[in-house]
């Protein structure tokens, strides 16, 4: 019973700091093609600082 308790009260510290507990072998096409845009995006933002300096 105590370990529920505490597995539910991690679960609620994680969902209010934003972490997410990925399943990277069940993602959905969808869900894999927003993670490669947001790689590509901050990618393309490195590239261009670099280019900057």
């Amino acid at each position: 019973m105590r370990n529920k308790e505490i597995y539910s009260d991690i679960q609620r510290i994680k969902e209010k700091l934003g972490i997410v507990d990925k399943d990277d072998f069940n993602m959905s096409n969808e869900e894999i093609e927003e993670e490669l845009k947001q790689y590509i995006e901050t990618d393309e933002k490195d590239s261009k600082t670099k280019k900057e300096q």
